[in-house]
């Protein structure tokens, strides 16, 4: 690809899948991303669905939406690519709306999307970010299709991940409550690994 191609690929708009409360989310990631053309789809199905085929480049999904489902890289032919930093210049806490509480942003394409694609959108994934709210979700995943009522907590400090879960009974009191931590650098999976172990004790 020459430099004028490379350039011209790298400005073209995207074509972004995303529901309604995420639209200004999305905009604000418009410059980095060289231009963003919105398709607002209300649902997870139908944002991948479009991917799939070819009719937008990517999906952009709250993880509140993606919640027990399980946390692999790749699902239905789509793969998780970015999850853009919270509270970073591009997504300013104000800008986050409030009905989706501080949940990170979800950037998806098609397993099978052009290299220029993937790398404009994978270029905006925060690690830290990624890791703490893939824990969270590891967690709820870990339930899935039950009737448990758990709340998770994952956070980033000195280095070491942290992941807390708390079992809640029928009348809101906790009941049981589980925390471990390991230094991401260790496992090839850290969150997976550290939410296996948090819901394993609960389930003890």
């Amino acid at each position: 690809m020459t430099e004028m191609t490379k350039s011209r690929a790298e400005t073209t708009p995207l074509r972004v899948a995303a529901p309604p409360p995420l639209v200004a989310l999305v905009t604000a990631l418009s410059g980095r991303l060289g231009g963003v053309e919105l398709v607002e789809l209300p649902d997870v199905a139908g944002r991948r669905a479009a991917l799939v085929r070819g009719e937008v480049d990517v999906a952009a999904h709250s993880y509140l939406e993606l919640g027990q489902e399980p946390t692999g890289e790749r699902i239905d032919g789509v793969e998780l690519v970015a999850v853009p930093k919270r509270g970073s210049p591009e997504l300013p806490p104000a800008v986050w709306p409030a009905a989706w509480g501080l949940e990170p942003l979800a950037l998806e394409v098609a397993t099978g999307v052009a290299k220029d694609v993937r790398r404009r959108i994978a270029k905006l994934d925060h690690r830290p970010t990624r890791l703490i709210a893939g824990a969270e979700r590891a967690v709820l995943a870990g339930f899935a299709g039950e009737a448990t009522r758990v709340a998770a907590r994952a956070a980033l400090e000195d280095g070491l991940l942290f992941v807390t879960a708390t079992v809640y009974g029928e009348d809101g009191a906790a009941v049981r409550t589980a925390s471990h931590a390991a230094y991401p650098e260790d496992s090839a999976d850290p969150a997976a690994e550290l939410a296996a172990r948090v819901v394993a004790e609960l389930r003890a």
